[in-house]
């Protein structure tokens, strides 16, 4: 079992953190100066999980509201009929 201590008070490593870097130590010993921080590295960043579902939905937006325009003017078109 890897006991984990808890972080100091002013410290912004969390629970999580430190039982990540201890696993991976068990795991892959030395590995630790072959991670990549984002934090201390330039030049790349992180971006959020959905990102990718949001540039998804951004690009079938125009298809989607085309469909709910056709689909209203029928609707439309079936409440008043052909005059």
């Amino acid at each position: 079992m890897v006991k984990i201590s808890m972080p100091a008070a002013n410290s912004t490593r969390t629970v999580a953190s430190i039982r990540r870097e201890k696993l991976r130590e068990q795991f892959w010993p030395g590995s630790a100066s072959e991670i990549w921080d984002r934090k201390k590295e330039n030049g790349f960043s992180t971006i959020p999980r959905t990102l990718g579902l949001i540039m998804t939905l951004i690009e079938e937006l125009p298809v989607i509201l085309i469909s709910s325009l056709e689909i209203s003017c029928k609707l439309v078109r079936v409440r008043e009929p052909f005059q």
